[in-house]
């Protein structure tokens, strides 16, 4: 679980949130409370080191649309991550801030990265203020800038490099079925994208790791009777899906991604999104969209499973999901919203012994609004 911690301050409806995180993690809310927003802090910090600031404060609608509304106006926001790495421990931060109106700039960004080994008591680290860079170790000669993320400037640098790799490989998801029905220009990029666009071209990547793959084939399998797999396929210069369906004892019929329902490219997606090889983390929104109950379930399997290899992190409002058992009740948050700001938290301890006690899942809390915000609102959290 290399995310071990996560702390967000005003960022969209977040007010302030500090989360301990595992392999996987689900937040759990009713629509509007602001789950999204967790997620959406993760991959702006993937988005600002992969692409660079401007382009994920913009694509957000810009820095008065990213930072929290609220009668006081905070003119910034905080993001920090606590890493475990397989060499070392680190800790990223950024403090953003709006300036005239519009514009904006890095108050302050700091990482601090320390060796796992006892022996190497040396740490690294960099604090640039403003655009100058104060003070470093090893010493920095990169040039910075107040616009945007130093770390993307020395991210060669011993230390600072697995920092940045890790976190501009985390990713969340939320596919679209009308997208991936689409005929697709052959794409490359070794990471399924955000709506699921390059579905054939991370299926064909996936040859290289078949026990990955044939998971991703025997869980769909599961969640979709009668797909037996499915493949991707060139069509002239474009390509698509190729769904095998078994219709009678001897014969297998061929389905195009366009002829398939919703849930079906969907559930195909996530599973893919969270087998896949090239991500550290990877968040889903809502993976229970447009399935059956029972479907969800085996969809719920098939995550659990895949966070035994990487951080797995969720938003959902569904019973029919967390009623299954073997999600650890540590590993649920219930997200809540009033006056406009979104409070998160670890459910009680008390519905968390139920849980492990076998009295009731998580699944069945919920439909008895168990799982809900507490009504006193924490003023620590404005």
């Amino acid at each position: 679980m290399p995310l071990t911690r996560l702390v967000v301050r005003n960022y969209k409806s977040l007010g302030k949130i500090s989360l301990e995180l595992g392999s996987l993690a689900v937040f759990v809310g009713p629509n509007g409370s602001g789950k999204s927003n967790v997620l959406d802090a993760l991959r702006f910090v993937s988005d600002a080191l992969s692409i660079n600031l401007d382009y994920a404060i913009r694509e957000r609608g810009g820095i008065n649309e990213v930072r929290r509304r609220s009668s006081g106006r905070p003119n910034n926001f905080r993001i920090e991550l606590h890493l475990a790495l397989e060499r070392w421990h680190a800790q990223y931060a950024f403090d953003i801030e709006a300036v005239r109106g519009y514009d904006y700039q890095i108050a302050r960004e700091e990482v601090r990265v320390s060796s796992v080994e006892p022996v190497d008591t040396k740490e690294h680290f960099f604090v640039v203020e403003r655009g100058f860079l104060k003070s470093s170790s090893p010493k920095l000669s990169a040039a910075s800038s107040p616009q945007d993320l130093y770390l993307r400037a020395v991210s060669a640098e011993e230390g600072f490099k697995e920092v940045f790799e890790y976190l501009t490989r985390m990713t969340v998801y939320n596919p679209n079925p009308a997208t991936i029905r689409n005929l697709q220009d052959p794409d490359a990029y070794p990471i399924l994208r955000r709506d699921g666009s390059n579905l054939p071209g991370i299926l064909r990547q996936m040859r290289a790791t078949p026990e990955r793959l044939e998971r991703v084939q025997e869980f769909l399998s599961k969640i979709v009777p009668g797909v037996m797999k499915v493949e991707p396929v060139v069509l002239g210069p474009k390509e698509t899906l190729h769904f095998f369906q078994r219709m009678d004892n001897k014969n297998d019929w061929r389905f195009y991604a366009s002829s398939m329902s919703d849930g079906t490219l969907r559930a195909l997606a996530v599973l893919v999104a969270a087998f896949q090889t090239s991500v550290t983390l990877a968040g889903v929104e809502e993976p229970e969209v447009a399935l059956h109950p029972g479907s969800t379930f085996v969809l719920a399997d098939a995550l659990i499973e895949a966070s035994d290899s990487r951080q797995i992190l969720l938003t959902t409002h569904s019973p029919d999901l967390l009623d299954h058992e073997d999600i650890p009740p540590q590993s649920l948050f219930v997200v809540g919203m009033e006056r406009g700001v979104t409070e998160v938290q670890p459910i009680p301890e008390a519905q968390k012994q139920l849980i492990k006690e076998k009295l009731f899942t998580a699944g069945e809390l919920l439909r008895q609004r168990q799982l809900e915000r507490p009504a006193a609102f924490q003023d620590a959290l404005l």
